[in-house]
């Protein structure tokens, strides 16, 4: 099963292989177990059907139903200054790791002074041309080891790695977003996960409360 196309997605996936060690390792897929011979070093087939199971939406059609909402102002375009992009490469952490493109973010960070100026003028063309880099749809998915044996695929979970001035672009563009669905009144007052102003706490008082 070819994880791309079960993720319906444009993302070049390449899992890092691991090797499983004991003689006892086995892997279930499907309720059949596998032996070790066939899994070590790690089938990397494996890993993508589980994975893309993790990733797949049963039903499309089960969407949440949202009341109608008028905007009184619209959101026509999308700018970066080199203010946002210089403060958002001085936040940047630099032990993460690094993506596909093996840009670290410790460059960025300290040569953030530098990279603002170059890095704005792309970062503004990609939404006048409404074209996502390439080199940033690209991800490494690592399979990383939560519990039990290591010999089964159920105990992992897929990490991926993306470029980190990608991520750096979708951060200030979220936080436009953010800005101006929040201004508009446009996100639902039970709307709770992703917000700043929003947290668990608040969930809890409003179900208590109901």
């Amino acid at each position: 099963m070819d994880y791309i196309v079960y993720c319906k997605c444009e993302l070049d996936v390449h899992v890092q292989q691991h090797t499983i060690t004991g003689k006892e390792a086995a892997a279930k897929d499907g309720g059949q177990e596998r032996s070790a011979s066939d899994v070590q070093p790690y089938n990397l087939n494996l890993l993508a059907e589980h994975f893309s199971r993790k990733m797949t939406i049963s039903d499309l059609t089960r969407l949440p139903l949202l009341p109608p909402v008028v905007a009184g102002d619209t959101l026509t375009s999308l700018t970066t200054t080199e203010e946002e992009v210089r403060a958002a490469l001085t936040k940047l952490e630099e032990d993460k790791a690094v993506g596909p493109d093996e840009l670290s973010p410790r460059v960025l960070r300290r040569c953030a002074t530098k990279l603002a100026p170059p890095l704005t003028l792309i970062f503004g063309a990609i939404p006048r041309h409404n074209r996502w880099p390439r080199a940033w749809k690209v991800c490494h998915v690592v399979p990383v080891h939560i519990k039990g044996s290591k010999g089964v695929v159920e105990n992992y979970l897929p990490v991926s790695l993306l470029s980190v001035a990608g991520k750096v672009l979708e951060g200030i563009i979220a936080a436009q977003l953010t800005k101006h669905l929040e201004s508009q009144n446009l996100l639902s007052d039970r709307q709770f996960g992703f917000r700043k102003v929003c947290s668990a706490a608040d969930l809890n008082h409003l179900l208590i409360s109901e």
